[in-house]
Parts: C-alpha cells; sequence; structure tokens
C-alpha cells in the first residue's frame, strides 16, 4: 500500500512524540533540549482545529508514521495573530 497523507488525530500522537523526541536527542532540529512526555504531546494537540489555520497532517504507511507537518501559533502577540509557524518532521528512515 502507497503512503497516504491525513489530519493527525490522537491515535498518532504516540508516534508523532517518538519522532519528535528523536530529533531532539538526536540533531540541532529543535531548540527543545528534553525528550517530551505523551502529555506533554496531548497538550501540544489541542492547539489544532480542522477549520483554523492551525493544522496537524501525518504521512503514514499502514503501520508507520513517515511524517508530520503542523502550523502552530508563530507567538502569543497580537500583532502576530494571522501568522503561522510550519514544522515537518520526517522518519529518520
Amino acid at each position: 500500500m502507497k503512503p497516504f497523507l491525513k489530519i493527525g488525530d490522537e491515535a498518532d500522537l504516540d508516534e508523532i512524540n517518538a519522532l519528535y523526541n528523536h530529533y531532539i536527542l538526536n540533531s540541532v532540529a529543535t531548540f527543545d533540549l528534553t525528550p517530551h512526555s505523551l502529555a506533554d504531546r496531548r497538550h501540544w494537540f489541542e492547539q489544532f482545529e480542522n477549520d483554523s489555520p492551525h493544522q496537524l497532517w501525518v504521512l503514514r504507511e499502514p503501520k508507520q508514521l513517515l511524517g508530520f507537518a503542523c502550523s502552530q501559533p508563530f507567538r502569543a502577540k497580537a500583532g502576530y495573530e494571522d501568522t503561522v509557524e510550519t514544522s515537518i518532521y520526517l522518519a529518520p528512515s
């Protein structure tokens, strides 16, 4: 089966968290210094809404996450309310 793109949901969070933590521990792709817990990741997930500029998309094979992309609020200041920060993380393989 070919990889497919879908809106991320709570069932993807464990694999998203593992992938993100890989980059915390093995690269300089993120400015985080310590791995995130699954509880942290659930809190992060709450910001995404399908009808907003804050989106979470995942690329999957049936049994494996290949990567994820998201758009999040850039800054909490009013002047940035229409600005998003985008991130893309791909499985190292």
